[in-house]
């Protein structure tokens, strides 16, 4: 049976979470995917982790959105997802299922994550690689601020 993506769900350092609806994705990917399972104490943990995961997403989905759902405290979706701090992305599918995968996290800090690149350009795009190894430079090697480049390689369907 195949499945469609519906939207996209992310999970930030603090437990916040942002989502972007699948019309606004240009280009999602995740790769080297692999199971864990953990055991402590009677508690047993299966999750799923990734070495690799890199997003476009159109400008038209950079909505404003009340963090915490507080509508108080109001905050543009692509620069809360620029702080660097996402955990897991959990990826909903039209027959209402949900996948979560962990990101790959590294650094010292506890609060941002140094595999975590990402960048708006001057349209408003938003480009995200999580990669230890990987840049956004590396994984989009044209030119980010060419719109033409960028209707023609990543967003004809948006």
């Amino acid at each position: 049976m195949h499945k469609e993506i519906v939207k996209i769900e992310f999970i930030m350092e603090n437990t916040e979470c942002i989502e972007i609806e699948r019309r606004y994705l240009g280009r999602f990917q995740i790769n080297d995917i692999r199971k864990n399972i953990s055991v402590a104490a009677k508690a047993m943990s299966r999750h799923e982790t990734c070495d690799h995961f890199s997003m476009a997403a159109y400008r038209s989905g950079d909505e404003v959105y009340g963090q915490f759902g507080d509508d108080s405290s109001l905050e543009r979706k692509y620069n809360r997802l620029k702080v660097g701090d996402i955990v897991s992305i959990n990826i909903i599918y039209d027959d209402q299922t949900e996948e979560e995968v962990y990101v790959t996290w590294t650094g010292e800090s506890n609060y941002k994550n140094e595999s975590q690149n990402t960048y708006i350009n001057n349209y408003g795009d938003l480009f995200i690689v999580i990669n230890k190894n990987k840049k956004i430079e590396e994984e989009f090697n044209f030119d980010l601020d060419d719109e033409a480049s960028l209707d023609y390689m990543l967003f004809s369907n948006c």
